[in-house]
């Protein structure tokens, strides 16, 4: 009996606990990216914007063509294709330039285990190096991917193209 009591002590306790985004609130602003990836790269691009906007930094356009490539990315991590990290980066770099027609800088990031879109940017953000890339202005063109696993872990591909 004196566990049950400790057990249900100790879920009442994280049931009343912060969420990840830091307040107590129960809804999240942000989108499922289990239940809906589109939108999940939706938030993602407008929390990149206005980033980007305080920055002074030009914004993104957006580029089917690249998404592609980070959406393959993001896919083939979540799938266990590749492993999780840059492995082929200068491949994706390479087709997108190519299939965009042409380009110079080209930079690659990738998150694992943020559940939503502002974990993966305040992840991106911490990072001084990540943080610098962001802000860059000499990228013009993204691309956005991301990709749940079977147990529901969620794999997140950025690529910033210069042309």
């Amino acid at each position: 009996m004196k566990h049950l009591s400790i057990v249900l002590m100790g879920l009442f306790i994280i049931s009343c606990g912060k969420n990840s985004s830091g307040d107590s609130s129960s809804t999240n602003r942000f989108r499922d990216p289990v239940v809906e990836e589109s939108g999940a790269t939706q938030d993602l691009q407008r929390l990149i914007d206005k980033y980007r906007r305080a920055g002074r930094a030009p914004r993104l356009l957006r580029a089917p063509i690249i998404d592609n490539e980070a959406d393959i990315h993001a896919q083939d991590m979540s799938d266990g294709r590749t492993p999780y990290g840059h492995f082929g980066s200068q491949e994706r770099c390479m087709r997108a330039r190519r299939n965009i027609g042409g380009g110079n800088a080209c930079t690659e990031m990738v998150a694992r285990d943020q559940y939503n879109a502002e974990a993966a940017f305040n992840s991106w953000i911490s990072m001084p190096g990540t943080r610098a890339r962001l802000l860059d202005p000499r990228f013009n063109y993204v691309g956005i991917g991301v990709a749940t696993d079977r147990f529901n872990r969620v794999y997140w591909t950025l690529i910033l193209l210069q042309q």
